[in-house]
C-alpha cells in the first residue's frame, strides 16, 4: 500500500487495486509457544509455485501492553482514492484554466 492509502474492501472503495500475486500467511506454533506468523508469496507471471516461507516472530524484549479490541474506524484512511483514468487530466484542465483565470483579474 501506498502512504497514506487504506486497504480495498469493495467497490465503494474505488477501483480494485492491480493484482500482483498471491500471498500466503500461516500461524505457526501451539497454545503452548510463541505464536509465528510465516509468510509466502507468488509473483503472477514470474513464479510457478509459492516461494519459500518467510517466518515473523515476536521480539522478546519487547513490551507486552494491553490494548483494547481492534477498531475498523482506524483502519480508515481520510486520504481521497485516486482519480479514475481520464480524471486526473480533466483536473489538470481545470487546474490550469483557473490559473489563467487568476492572471487576468490580478490587473
Amino acid at each position: 500500500l501506498k502512504k497514506g492509502q487504506g486497504p480495498w474492501y469493495g467497490p465503494s472503495f474505488g477501483a480494485p487495486p492491480e493484482v500482483v500475486g498471491d500471498i500466503r500467511v500461516r500461524r505457526k506454533g501451539s497454545d503452548n509457544e510463541i505464536p509465528t506468523i510465516e509468510t509466502q508469496i507468488k509473483v503472477a507471471g514470474e513464479d510457478d509455485d509459492f516461494q519459500p516461507p518467510v517466518p515473523f516472530h515476536r521480539d522478546a524484549a519487547a513490551k507486552d501492553e494491553k490494548k483494547g479490541p481492534p477498531s475498523l474506524l482506524d483502519s480508515f484512511t481520510t486520504a481521497p482514492p485516486p482519480p479514475a483514468k481520464g480524471e486526473k487530466e480533466e483536473e489538470e484542465e481545470e487546474e490550469e484554466k483557473e490559473q489563467g483565470d487568476r492572471k487576468r483579474t490580478k490587473r
